[in-house]
C-alpha cells in the first residue's frame, strides 16, 4: 500500500488539483519520507499498469498525440443530422494534439479533445501591428467559404496569426474585399 493512510486514498483522485499534490509532496510535514518513496512508486507502478492495459505491455510502442490516441476534432452541432457529404463540409478531420488540463491550449484530459479556447489574441499596445490571434476552425462560419477551416491545422499546432492593425497592412493581406450598402 502506498498510501500513507488507507483513507487517503479517497482524497487523492483525479479531480483533485495537481498543484495541489505536488504541493503536499514537497511539504516535509504532510508526509514522512518512506511514505512519500512509497506513495510515488505506488503511483508509477499504478500509472504503468494503466498504460500496459490502454497501450500493450511493450512500451517502445507507446505513442500519445497520434490520432488514434489524444487528438483533436471539432464536430458541428449538425454533424450527426445531416448527410455524409455536407458532414465531412462540416467537421474538421482529427488531428494529433497531445497535453492535457495543466498544459498551455488546455486540451482536456479524455483521448479526444472536445472542449478548448479556439479564439486567442495577444494584443501588444505598444506597437498593435506585432498583435497575433487565432480563431479556429476559420475566419468565417459559411462552409463554403475556403476561410471556413482555414485556420484549423494552425490551431492545433498552437500557432498564430498576425492581427493587422495598419489599414496599408490589411489591404494588402485581403484576399477579398465585401461592401455593405443599405437598400
Amino acid at each position: 500500500e502506498y498510501f500513507p493512510d488507507p483513507e487517503a486514498q479517497q482524497y487523492l483522485s483525479s479531480m483533485m488539483q495537481l498543484t495541489r499534490i505536488i504541493q503536499w509532496l514537497q511539504d516535509a510535514s504532510s508526509f514522512v519520507a518512506s511514505n512519500k518513496a512509497n506513495y510515488l512508486l505506488g503511483a508509477m507502478a499504478a500509472a504503468m499498469e494503466e498504460m500496459e492495459e490502454e497501450m500493450g505491455p511493450d512500451a517502445s510502442q507507446w505513442a500519445y498525440g497520434d490520432v488514434s490516441r489524444k487528438f483533436v476534432e471539432i464536430k458541428h452541432p449538425l454533424s450527426n443530422a445531416v448527410n455524409a457529404n455536407m458532414r465531412e463540409t462540416l467537421d474538421t478531420e482529427p488531428i494529433a494534439r497531445g497535453g492535457n488540463q495543466y498544459t498551455p491550449g488546455a486540451t482536456g484530459s479524455a483521448w479526444r479533445q472536445s472542449h478548448g479556447a479556439t479564439f486567442k489574441i495577444i494584443v501588444d499596445v505598444d506597437d498593435w501591428e506585432r498583435s497575433v490571434g487565432m480563431n479556429s476552425p476559420g475566419q468565417v462560419g459559411d462552409p463554403a467559404s475556403p476561410y471556413y477551416k482555414q485556420l484549423y491545422k494552425q490551431w492545433a499546432s498552437d500557432e498564430y496569426f498576425p492581427v493587422l492593425f495598419e489599414r496599408s497592412s490589411i489591404e494588402a493581406a485581403s484576399a477579398e474585399k465585401t461592401t455593405l450598402s443599405p437598400r
